[in-house]
């Protein structure tokens, strides 16, 4: 039943209007109903419950039969707040992959396209490219990364640049594979 309570919740705050207020804690309070029961213990289950905690001060949307638009402006804290834990879930899977790695561990991508949840037919065939291409695509992870969270406290160009890497990064991930959620949901945290 909670499921399916969390599908009705999230549709009131879809819907946006007298509902729209308390939706978004109503379904932050159902997933996390489910975290013992279920075992939310991977990345995406903890970015989801961040993000559905951060996602209650939002402020509520307009009812869905009104103009497309936010009601109001959130507050600048909140806008920290998402990007705070989109820099901490990039620089937390750098740190994981780079730190105590050498150049001669030039393989991760390889390995990760046919170890990854489910690969797609483009991460099985991409699995057999050359070396080069993983060592330049792993070069390419560390920056977006290690590199690139960084700029998503500063303003303007180099937040949106940090953003389109990010999200360009989550869309290669998701192209190779199956990740559910979570490639989706760090794109819309790029959008912030």
């Amino acid at each position: 039943g909670l499921p399916v309570a969390g599908v009705g919740f999230g549709l009131a705050a879809a819907y946006g209007g007298a509902a729209s207020p308390l939706a978004p804690a109503a379904c932050w309070a159902t997933l996390r109903s489910l975290d013992l029961p279920v075992g939310l213990l991977y990345p995406w289950d903890s970015l989801l419950l961040e993000a559905g905690a951060l996602a209650t001060l939002l402020p509520p949307l307009p009812p869905l039969t009104s103009a497309v638009a936010t009601a109001a402006a959130p507050h600048p804290w909140v806008g920290f707040a998402f990007r705070w834990l989109l820099f901490r879930l990039m620089v937390g899977f750098g740190k994981k992959k780079f730190v105590g790695t050498s150049l001669k561990h030039s393989c991760y991508v390889k390995n990760f396209l046919i170890g990854q949840p489910i690969p797609s037919p483009i991460g099985w065939l991409a699995y057999r490219a050359p070396l080069p291409l993983f060592q330049a695509a792993l070069v390419v992870m560390f920056v977006v990364e290690c590199v690139a969270p960084f700029f998503l406290f500063a303003g303007g160009a180099y937040r949106q640049g940090a953003a389109l890497l990010i999200a360009a990064l989550m869309v290669g991930i998701q192209a190779g594979g199956n990740f559910g959620h979570f490639n989706l949901l760090t794109i819309v945290l790029c959008a912030g």
